[in-house]
């Protein structure tokens, strides 16, 4: 995956993309779900493993994974009743 969003990123090296540009997407998915969440109840944290986690499964698209994070929240505090 590094490889092919890396060269979508001009000339960086998959191992300068992982460095800097993975964490900022990281950092970016778990801040975007935790602030969507904190409208609804406060005190909801995603925590990083959670980000990188769902991140992976979503091919490093930000806005997939902070929306399947929402979903996730969502199906497991409310059980799946729409809370938005």
């Amino acid at each position: 995956m590094a490889l092919e969003l890396c060269q979508e990123n001009g000339n960086i090296t998959p191992f300068e993309w992982l460095s800097s540009v993975w964490s900022q997407r990281l950092n970016s998915v778990v801040a975007m779900a935790t602030d969507e969440l904190q409208r609804v109840q406060r005190g909801v944290v995603i925590s990083v493993k959670e980000g990188r986690n769902v991140l992976v499964k979503c091919d490093g698209n930000v806005e997939q994974a902070v929306q399947q994070l929402v979903e996730d929240w969502r199906k497991k505090v409310c059980g799946g009743i729409p809370v938005f």
